[in-house]
């Protein structure tokens, strides 16, 4: 552990102790590294190597780049690296070697260009890709598209940004080829995190074949628009994660994710919502263009936000089959009439539940109407729910 110290080189005592007893991992982050030095190739034992927080680190620095990849060629264990907060271009091609790879972090790396990004080694054990804050990346859509179009079976490993492969050399061109044709038709991580990409404008049309992938995080990349068609061949997906970004709408084949539990796509410019899958319990849409829902919602749902949108009416009936749902948020839509019998029958159903039911009901900031009437409702309803609810507001002014 050398964190924060101030580095300017990787000192000497860390080789000699590697040639007594491997060194394993290596905790570099957060000093004034500029390069591992020629001694590298040394640590053939390493399985975590973290030189994030390192503003002028580079891979080739001074050095030569037959060095690095000879150097990169060696860590054949190494299981997690992050390179975050660095100056890094690229991934050295002999990262094709780091198949135990589990865990790769690059973010806030201002010199990754989406060129660099063409190519992404087979890591056939990765679980965890982080890639957020490259500024540089717009154009990987088209090199990963071309990517998937490849043999079932001559696989891929990532998404976005993983293999940096910035000035390709001509003497490593016939490696790199065949590095990328057995790229990117299979995803084995397990979390996917591609945020605050600011010119990240189109995910791959292959990425349903990242089967394996449970969470994908597609957060704050103002540049997108769309989601792939292919979104629903991610069978494993259990989380998506797509908040803030551009959205007009989310693909019908969502509703082939069997065992996604989790739907959050707040503040985009979605108009309306495909049919849901069964298996998701929290949908959280607030700040979008919806004017209506699904006419059926799954069973489980404990959550749904929807707030502040432009949603006119809930069907009688929609909400009472929710025999989960604990949060109802409609607050800043365009309600005048709200169906307060399905609130009782979701009361009704929790009843004797150990988790209890029905928690919060928001209706704030909208045109209710008949609010002596629905006052009178609501305090009937309120000593049934789980927490006492908050009514007020004047005729046509919402409540």
């Amino acid at each position: 552990h050398l964190e924060g110290q101030g580095l300017a080189k990787v000192p000497n005592e860390v080789y000699s102790s590697n040639q007594k007893q491997p060194v394993t991992e290596l905790w570099l982050q957060q000093n004034a590294l500029t390069v591992l030095g020629p001694r590298a190739a040394e640590l053939a034992a390493l399985e975590l190597l973290y030189v994030n927080d390192n503003p002028a680190f580079d891979w080739d620095g001074e050095a030569a780049s037959t060095d690095l990849e000879e150097t990169a060629a060696q860590w054949t264990r190494l299981q997690e690296l992050n390179l975050s907060k660095t100056s890094i271009q690229r991934l050295p091609s002999s990262a094709a070697m780091w198949t135990d790879l589990r865990q790769l972090y690059l973010c806030d790396l201002p010199q990754l260009s989406g060129e660099s990004l063409a190519l992404l080694p087979p890591f056939p054990r990765l679980r965890v890709l982080m890639i957020h804050n490259c500024p540089l990346v717009e154009g990987i859509a088209e090199s990963w598209s071309s990517m998937v179009e490849l043999k079932q079976g001559e696989g891929f490993t990532n998404s976005t940004h993983s293999e940096c492969t910035l000035p390709v050399s001509s003497q490593h061109a016939a490696a790199n080829h065949s590095a990328k044709s057995r790229s990117l038709s299979h995803l084995p991580s397990t979390q996917v995190s591609l945020c605050s990409n600011p010119n990240l404008c189109a995910l791959p049309s292959g990425m349903g074949a990242w089967a394996q992938c449970e969470k994908l995080f597609l957060n704050d990349n103002p540049s997108l628009r769309t989601l792939p068609d292919s979104l629903g061949g991610m069978r494993s997906l259990q989380k998506l994660y797509v908040n803030s970004c551009r959205l007009t709408e989310i693909p019908g084949s969502l509703a082939e994710l069997l065992e996604l539990e989790e739907l959050y796509a707040a503040q985009n410019e979605i108009t309306s919502l495909p049919p849901l899958p069964p298996s998701l319990n929290k949908l959280h849409v607030p700040h979008n263009n919806l004017t209506s829902l699904p006419s059926k919602l799954p069973l489980g749902l404990e959550i749904l936000h929807c707030g502040n949108n432009a949603i006119s009416s809930v069907e009688v009936g929609l909400l009472s089959a929710l025999v989960e749902i604990k949060f109802v948020h409609f607050n800043g839509n365009q309600l005048s009439v709200f169906p307060f019998e399905d609130i009782d029958a979701c009361i009704d159903a929790a009843q004797g539940k150990p988790g209890g039911g029905l928690r919060v009901v928001d209706l704030a900031d909208n045109p209710l109407t008949e609010l002596d009437e629905m006052r009178a409702r609501v305090e009937a309803l309120a000593s049934r729910l789980e927490k006492p609810w908050a009514f007020n507001g004047s005729e046509g002014g919402g409540g």
